[in-house]
């Protein structure tokens, strides 16, 4: 008798070690959930939060919102104000006019160096005392002012320590400083203790089929709470705030400075779907899991349990409640999530259906060849889904981990990458292997009232917009004469203080109109003894001039904008070295000048704006010392440039050594005629220039580094010198 309940209680005994071990696998699979989890998230913020340097660039790339830029012009806008009280009645322009700089280039240097230094005081002092600093912003938002709207400009304060932004007490509620002892620092050993439980999972089922969907799913969980987390703070934070308009742009904000950590959270619920689907196509009989078929079934069970405690039942009808609330108040959390759910199914189904076909096939080419025991087709079968699902796991695992994170990298870092003359490609070349887009003249402008002759149609402010970075100029001494014609002050050259500085400068070609015309205003012009000032003129300052201060000064403006810009001045300079030095020094410009040092090779771009020496200074007539007055037929070499017609186009050496490492192509048309817009739409255009250019280049064995043209905006000027570099022309 004792003998037969033997069996029967062997039997008991193996049913409930397949039901512990179902159990316990499920139990691991769920841990493996949270395990993955925390491993993607501590290795997010240790990335992201406690590296200052990847901070401020998270940071900034948040400016990306229009929100975020409007919040942040405002609170800058606040702290001018509360310094000048005499700017409240402008305080819609200065929130335009703000909001406008913090895309900048300058705006965003300032506010990386900022977020650094207030990123080391929040981790090293407490975050008791938390200070954006943005005193150096006022620069640019000035020379902003200065152009568009300089009666603003005028009533900013003079004190560059007034724009302080303080968000100690935002600090201190978020105590983010207290996160860096408590968080775990170890990624690795977290995240080989989540795929430790994934392996658990797989081993501890009876059916390894099962184990290995148990495992996907675990995967699948994790990337749904990933992106729950990375919808929910957001979300947060905004709430934090009564402001509904900074409530937005906080929102908006953190999901830019999440948006890495989110989208990896989609593909990691797509890599457990991959598993599933995998796992339940090699497994016999496979059927696809249907998510409808299990919400059934667990609702089935809750509900046909009729011998439940009330208390039970009343704890479940508060589930139920809790769970509407939530639907209801996290609604635009749970719809992304929703997405990735139904994202992840879809994939799911369509890798099942494949991988069910061409499963089927391989097995039926094997019983081809030959017929296993029923055995040895468990274990092959086994032994297929163990070997196959782990390659697929850990293979899409590792590579859309790396894809994921090198991608999630470059776009937190798109908005603070470094773009030397508008693209991150021509950083770190040599000047000698950049082009620069060249205005020949540029100063001479028939915008700009005074001007006769004019070879641009408009002035050195619109050309540094508009793309030019070589400008190629004449220093004159010029005497204003007090006499007003057609809103411009007439300005008679001083050719003996000319003669005086530079006795060996010979005059340039200009056409004999042109020549004789200076020569009557001149005759007419009664001069007073006001002394001369510093101009820029072509040959007779009688055809136009342009205060060189002013043109100093707008370049000042300009790369107070747009700071990683390398801009070259080629001057005809016809005044004395020292008058030069003092018009840079008044502009304040004196310290950019880069210094040429022979025994050195020639920068980078990257390196004379890392330098803050990115204004290259050439001079025709003189040079060193100082180093910064460097000679410019000593480094360059160029074409010939007096062409009465197109036809007359040649490559020839013209001026500066032969051995010159810097290469001038000069084209256009001069000396004949006055300037033609027609003209130099013709030589500009794609055809004629590009020609012209790659001659050039075959002849000369030089790569062209500057390509000078008059009326700069007519023809191609912009896309010949971007093909030159290699670069798209919105890079």
């Amino acid at each position: 008798m004792n003998g037969g309940l033997a069996p029967a209680r062997t039997v008991e005994t193996g049913h409930r070690q397949i039901r512990w071990r179902q159990h316990g696998s499920t139990a691991l699979a769920v841990f493996a959930t949270f395990a993955l989890v925390a491993a993607v998230v501590v290795a997010w913020v240790d990335d992201a939060i406690f590296n200052g340097d990847e901070f401020a660039r998270r940071t900034i790339a948040m400016l990306e919102s229009s929100t975020v830029r409007h919040a942040l012009a405002e609170e800058i806008t606040d702290e001018l104000i509360e310094a000048s009280s005499v700017l409240v009645e402008f305080r819609s322009v200065l929130v335009t006019v703000i909001e406008e700089v913090t895309a900048t280039d300058g705006f965003r240097e300032i506010l990386f160096d900022a977020l650094r230094e207030a990123h080391r005081i929040v981790f090293t002092e407490g975050g008791q005392n938390f200070f954006l600093n943005l005193s150096n912003s006022l620069e640019v938002v000035t020379s902003t002012l200065e152009i568009i709207n300089p009666e603003v400009a005028e009533r900013l304060p003079q004190n560059t320590q007034s724009i302080i932004v303080d968000v100690s007490d935002q600090l201190r509620a978020l105590g983010l400083w207290r996160l860096e002892p408590a968080l775990p620092r170890d990624t690795a050993a977290l995240l080989l203790i989540a795929i430790g439980a994934l392996a658990g999972t797989v081993a501890l089922d009876p059916h390894r089929a099962r184990g290995f969907v148990k495992a996907g799913f675990a995967v699948v969980g994790a990337g749904i709470v990933v992106v729950g987390i990375t919808t929910l703070v957001p979300i947060a934070a905004g709430d934090a705030f009564r402001n509904p308009d900074l409530s937005r742009a906080v929102e908006d904000g953190s999901a830019a400075f999440m948006g890495d950590l989110h989208t990896f959270g989609f593909w990691l619920a797509g890599f457990g779907a991959v598993a599933i689907a995998l796992a339940a196509a090699v497994a016999p009989q496979g059927q696809p899991v249907d998510p409808v078929e299990l919400a059934r079934r667990a609702w089935a069970r809750v509900s046909t349990q009729h011998q439940a405690s009330p208390g039970l039942e009343v704890a479940k009808g508060l589930a139920i409640i809790v769970g509407g609330l939530l639907v209801v108040g996290l609604r635009d959390a749970l719809v992304p999530m929703l997405l990735s759910l139904t994202g992840a199914y879809l994939v799911y189904r369509g890798l099942f259906r494949v991988l069910q076909i061409t499963g089927a096939r391989s097995r039926a080419d094997a019983r081809a060849r030959f017929e296993p025991t029923a055995g040895q087709r468990k274990l092959l079968r086994q032994g297929t889904a163990l070997v196959g699902a782990t390659a697929v796991v850990i293979g899409v695992l590792g590579v859309g981990l790396y894809v994921s994170s090198e991608r999630a990298r470059a776009q937190a870092r798109a908005s603070t990458e470094l773009r030397c003359n508008g693209s991150t490609e021509l950083c770190d070349r040599r000047i000698d292997q950049v082009a620069f887009a060249g205005a020949h003249n540029a100063m001479s402008a028939a915008s700009d009232p005074g001007w006769l002759f004019a070879e641009n149609l408009f002035g050195i402010p619109q050309q540094l917009e508009y793309g030019i970075r070589a400008f190629l100029i004449k220093t004159h001494y010029g005497v204003p004469t007090g006499v007003k014609v057609g809103g411009a002050e007439i300005v008679v050259t001083d050719k003996a203080a000319e003669t005086a500085a530079r006795p060996r400068a010979s005059e340039e070609e200009i056409s004999p109109a042109a020549a004789a015309k200076a020569r009557e205003i001149a005759a007419n012009a009664q001069v007073p003894n006001v002394g001369r000032q510093v101009y820029l003129c072509h040959v007779y300052c009688e055809l136009g001039a342009t205060k060189f201060s002013d043109v100093l000064a707008s370049i000042k403006r300009f790369l107070a904008r747009n700071p990683n810009e390398v801009i070259i001045l080629f001057a005809g300079d016809y005044i004395t070295t020292e008058d030069t030095q003092a018009s840079f020094q008044q502009a304040g410009l004196l310290d950019r000048l880069w210094q040429y040092d022979p025994d050195q090779p020639l920068p980078t771009l990257r390196q004379l704006i890392e330098s803050k020496q990115n204004i290259l200074l050439f001079e025709e007539n003189s040079g060193p010392p100082p180093p910064w007055n460097v000679q410019g037929y000593g480094l360059w070499q160029d074409t010939p440039y007096t062409f009465a017609d197109p036809s007359q186009f040649s490559c020839a050496h013209n001026r500066g050594p032969a051995n010159a490492p810097l290469f001038q192509i000069n084209h256009w048309i001069t000396n004949t005629r006055p300037p033609s817009v027609e003209q130099a739409r013709e030589v500009n255009a794609y055809d004629v220039l590009m020609a012209r250019v790659q001659q050039c280049r075959a002849e000369r064995n030089l790569f062209p580094n500057i390509v000078g043209v008059n009326f700069y905006d007519q023809g191609d000027l912009l896309r010949v010198v971007d093909e030159l570099n290699g670069v798209d022309s919105d890079s």
